[in-house]
């Protein structure tokens, strides 16, 4: 039997897939797995198969989020690359986004505006903040090590956790600001 953490509980796969019934949009009744390889498998809830592998990076896979009706997904290969569902129902990839660095972790947040951006940790020590879906750049982060989790907390504030073992809180403001140097 597979078990399965879902907020502080732990449940049977049989559980898991009820809850993904109940309240799932299509991209949700799949489980995507980070294999650390350069390949996305995907596996249906409803019968526990294998239905598609995901192959379009070329150097291993570090984060996966799903996010609205979009599956994101980021690599060692310098490239965030958005996948969407087709009438078919297969994943294919929409965009691609290209780092400079190879890219270790993703996070989908909403700013002081209710906006959609994504943080995308690169390992050159930086957080960049991305406004979706336009990929526009609206800011950097810089570390002292790279920042290898992102984890988003209550009241609109997110985590950053870099390789020194720092962990810093962020909140977005709801006035622009400029940095004077």
């Amino acid at each position: 039997m597979a078990l399965f953490w879902f907020g502080d509980t732990i449940l049977p796969l049989t559980v898991l897939i009820q809850l993904h019934h109940s309240r799932a949009t299509p991209l949700q009744l799949f489980l995507y797995m980070l294999e650390l390889t350069d390949s996305i498998p995907v596996w249906s809830l409803d019968n526990l198969q294998c239905v598609q592998t995901l192959t379009e990076h070329t150097s291993v896979v570090m984060s996966l989020i799903c996010w609205d009706q979009f599956l994101l997904s980021c690599s060692l290969d310098n490239t965030v690359k958005i996948w969407a569902a087709t009438q078919g129902g297969n994943l294919e990839v929409t965009y691609t986004h290209k780092e400079e660095y190879g890219v270790l972790a993703l996070c989908g947040v909403h700013d002081a505006q209710a906006k959609p951006v994504l943080l995308c940790s690169c390992n050159d020590n930086s957080l960049h903040l991305y406004d979706l879906p336009s990929f526009t750049e609206r800011g950097k982060i810089l570390a002292k090590q790279e920042i290898r989790s992102i984890q988003i907390g209550p009241g609109g504030i997110f985590f950053t956790g870099d390789g020194t073992g720092q962990v810093k809180v962020w909140k977005w403001s709801t006035q622009p600001t400029a940095i004077h140097p």
